[in-house]
């Protein structure tokens, strides 16, 4: 909620990485698109990477984990 009491809405239609994914973290409501939208600091080359896993954008980041 802005400090006018104005409640503030995020739509994400396509991948918020890195810095971009903080603004909708930060609203108060989110639309993420399914199959589409994904929000998510590290991108998945850099989790197979570091992680050994290996896994779809909408597994890791998507409307499913963020809306259920």
């Amino acid at each position: 909620m802005s400090s006018k009491n104005i409640t503030q809405v995020a739509v994400v239609m396509e991948s918020c990485t890195a810095g971009a994914a903080y603004l909708p973290t930060m609203a108060d409501e989110n639309v993420i698109v399914r199959n589409i939208g994904t929000i998510f600091l590290a991108g998945l080359p850099l989790i197979k990477a570091a992680a050994g896993e290996v896994m779809s954008a909408e597994d890791l980041c998507g409307a499913k984990l963020y809306c259920s």
